[in-house]
């Protein structure tokens, strides 16, 4: 597993050149791990639709702390699962906060092709500490309809935020969700 420590130079992190790349990430490598500050960081410069190179390695990515009212953020994810065609598994652990208008424009989850690829590879999504926002199930939503060997889809709310009768309107609602893989298992678990 790599953890990511953020340089000095926080304008270019998306401006990645393969040559660049090479010396830090090591060819083979299968995952990163990425926490909520390091998101942020990412999230504070503009954040293209993909970077310039792929992560053809990458088998597991490993989000810590992600706050789906935060735009900048989901737009970040958005753009390493575009840029990670080989992903295999997707852990997600939310960090709750307050809304800071991202609930008010979800047009961009809500499109068609949200993520204008398929994650052909992608076996295995874990999501812990949902607090039930739309823009958490769009992404979920996005994640199944894009994932075409997905297998297993493991969501856990956070039963501080959640009660029973959310915990139920949130299950019911992910189930509805289509899925580009006929096997495809969704689990909704209470922690």
């Amino acid at each position: 597993m790599l953890y990511i420590v953020p340089g000095k130079n926080f304008e270019n992190l998306w401006q990645v050149r393969p040559i660049n790349l090479s010396t830090f990430f090591l060819p083979k490598i299968v995952t990163l791990h990425f926490d909520g500050f390091f998101l942020k960081l990412l999230a504070a410069v503009p954040v293209p639709k993909r970077i310039s190179i792929n992560f053809n390695h990458l088998n597991d990515l490993v989000l810590d702390g992600l706050r789906f009212d935060d735009l900048d953020q989901v737009s970040c994810v958005l753009c390493l699962l575009r840029s990670s065609p080989n992903l295999r598994e997707l852990y997600i652990t939310v960090s709750a906060g307050g809304a800071n208008g991202m609930e008010s424009d979800l047009s961009y989850l809500e499109a068609p092709g949200c993520m204008d690829l398929m994650l052909n590879q992608l076996q295995t999504v874990n999501i812990t500490s949902i607090n039930g926002l739309r823009s958490e199930l769009l992404f979920i939503k996005c994640v199944l309809a894009s994932s075409p060997l997905l297998e297993k889809v493991i969501v856990q709310y956070d039963e501080t935020v959640v009660d029973a009768k959310e915990g139920f309107r949130i299950s019911t609602e992910l189930m509805r969700f289509g899925r580009a893989s006929p096997k495809a298992e969704l689990v909704y678990v209470k922690p």
